[in-house]
């Protein structure tokens, strides 16, 4: 057929994959997601269940000498931890996990993250009830893609993370963890990583480049403006919110609970090219304001000051930080 014929000489193949990992809280979906994409989307926390909503990005590289050259897009979505049905605290985290399985749906391959260490070292009973529950979503996933076309079964694999935290008398352990819970979830591919040390991401990467699929050219664009490619404010509003909720828990750990939400106000360009984001911090009581706010403004300050400074890294440009602490009523 025509995708298999001769390509012109310097003709550019673009592939694609939607990708969505899943996982108990705090098996280090996040800090996963920022190896994989080579920068940070989304906040890394010690506290559990610090992702609250569906966070994405895009790696896109392109490779190839003389003639054709190819770009691959993968589209990482980072979810919210999941827990099996006995353990939702309320409602808010029911739909939360079931947000996460609905992005999982939609994507070509799921990738399921165990903390490896923390298995070993104090086996948690809820992780295996978790990959059945887990292996029964992704066995429903028998719903149409765009075009009606029937949605294909999506690649299962399974990440063992944190193994550099795995002391060395323990890898037999280790090896008959990844069998086990192999059998259980019944994944396509396994892997060890580090998110921490680096270690094991690559092989992961590769691995998703690898099952990517040619996109056809009407969709190219799609996927250019679903990932957030172009530069709009909105992307980086987003981008914003998630920095400034990484430095509010690591200003404020064990002080601040989870009721704690940040609303983006605005996000825009100034005539000097500078960013200008505004965004309000909102609790629940006024006794929770002072904390964020902190004595003479000290722990708003820093956070502010802290999370700028990453925004200005990560954009490589000038961005102006307001952020406003609130007390926002119980509805």
């Amino acid at each position: 057929g025509e995708e298999d014929g001769p390509r012109g000489e310097g003709e550019m193949v673009v592939r694609g994959l939607r990708v969505s990992l899943i996982g108990a809280p705090n098996a280090g979906k996040s800090l996963l997601t920022n190896v994989l994409l080579g920068r940070k989307v989304t906040a890394v926390s010690s506290k559990v269940n610090t992702t609250t909503s569906q966070t994405f990005g895009v790696l896109t590289e392109a490779a190839g000498g003389e003639g054709a050259k190819v770009e691959t897009r993968l589209m990482i979505f980072d979810t919210p931890g999941v827990v099996d049905h006995k353990h939702y605290r309320n409602t808010k985290q029911r739909e939360r996990v079931s947000d996460a399985y609905a992005t999982a749906a939609l994507c070509d391959a799921l990738v399921f993250v165990v903390d490896a260490e923390r298995q070993i070292r104090k086996p948690d009973p809820r992780v295996e009830r978790l990959i059945i529950e887990y292996r029964k979503e992704v066995e429903s996933f028998s719903g149409g893609r765009e075009g009606g076309e029937p949605a294909a079964m999506p690649k299962s694999l399974l990440a063992m993370n944190k193994v550099d935290l795995v002391r060395g008398g323990d890898k037999t352990d280790l090896l008959e963890l990844a069998r086990s819970l192999n059998d259980l979830g019944s994944f396509d591919q396994v892997f060890m990583v580090s998110s921490l040390k680096r270690t094991g991401t690559d092989d992961l990467l590769d691995y998703l480049k690898s099952i990517s699929a040619p996109l056809k050219p009407g969709k190219q664009g799609n996927w250019s403006s679903a990932m957030g490619e172009s530069e709009s404010s909105h992307n980086y509003e987003t981008f914003a919110v998630e920095l400034v909720k990484e430095q509010v828990y690591r200003r404020l750990n064990g002080e601040i609970p989870y009721v704690l939400r940040i609303n983006p106000v605005s996000c825009k360009f100034l005539r000097d090219g500078s960013l200008r984001i505004e965004q309000d911090l909102l609790v629940n009581h006024i006794k929770k304001k002072k904390i964020v706010v902190g004595k003479r403004g000290q722990a708003i300050g820093q956070i502010g000051c802290r999370a700028r400074a990453q925004l200005e890294r990560q954009l490589e440009m000038k961005v102006h930080l307001i952020l406003n602490v609130k007390v926002k009523k119980q509805e």
